[in-house]
């Protein structure tokens, strides 16, 4: 994993993203996504977590969980333009996801690998 912006993008896969909105749920969170949003969802689908108000508090300043509030580019079932959503994340939920650039290293890394094993078959 690289050093990054603690702010930068990060990746969830479907039963991340679930579970990320479960919590929020469970901590009393104002934005968490709908059981019908998360049916939609593609089980085998990666989607972009962004910060867009970081470190946020509850309404009129009420104590809950500090949390970062998101905007989600969601893989939906059968699209192949991203659904936009809103959820918010709890810090310590948002420090373990992979960063947006360390899951594009791995995609690539992974490319790379399939194609040499192509290219020792012939």
């Amino acid at each position: 994993m690289s050093v990054s912006d603690p702010l930068e993008d990060r990746t969830a896969t479907t039963e991340q993203l679930e579970t990320l909105s479960q919590h929020a749920a469970s901590l009393r969170l104002d934005r968490y996504l709908s059981l019908d949003a998360l049916g939609s969802l593609d089980p085998e689908g990666r989607h972009v977590v962004r910060v867009v108000t970081p470190n946020h508090q509850g309404p009129r300043g009420e104590l809950v969980t500090t949390h970062h509030r998101c905007q989600v580019y969601v893989k939906m079932t059968g699209l192949n333009v991203p659904a936009s959503a809103w959820l918010d994340v709890a810090l310590v939920d948002w420090d373990a996801l992979p960063t947006l650039a360390d899951t594009v290293e791995v995609y690539k890394a992974r490319q790379r690998g399939a194609e040499r094993r192509s290219r020792g078959r012939r």
